[in-house]
C-alpha cells in the first residue's frame, strides 16, 4: 500500500516465541521489494500517493 487506501496494517503484533522467525521471514520478504518507477519492468512498489502519505510513513517511523 502507498497510500492509495486507509484499509492497511498500522502494527503487527507478534507472539514472543515466533518473533525471531517472523522478523527474518519479514526481512526476507521486505528485501525482494523492488522500489522504484511503477511503470518499469520488475518494479513491486512505487512511489507514495501524495504528501500527505509521505507524512503518515514519517509518523509511523517516529512512533516505532
Amino acid at each position: 500500500n502507498n497510500g492509495q487506501t486507509c484499509v492497511c496494517a498500522n502494527r503487527i503484533y507478534v507472539q514472543d516465541a515466533v518473533y525471531d522467525a517472523f522478523a527474518e521471514k519479514l526481512k526476507a520478504a521486505v528485501g525482494k521489494l523492488k522500489i522504484g518507477n511503477g511503470l518499469e519492468e520488475g518494479v513491486t512498489t512505487g512511489p507514495l500517493i501524495d504528501d500527505k502519505a509521505v507524512a503518515k510513513v514519517k509518523e509511523h517511523i517516529a512512533d516505532a
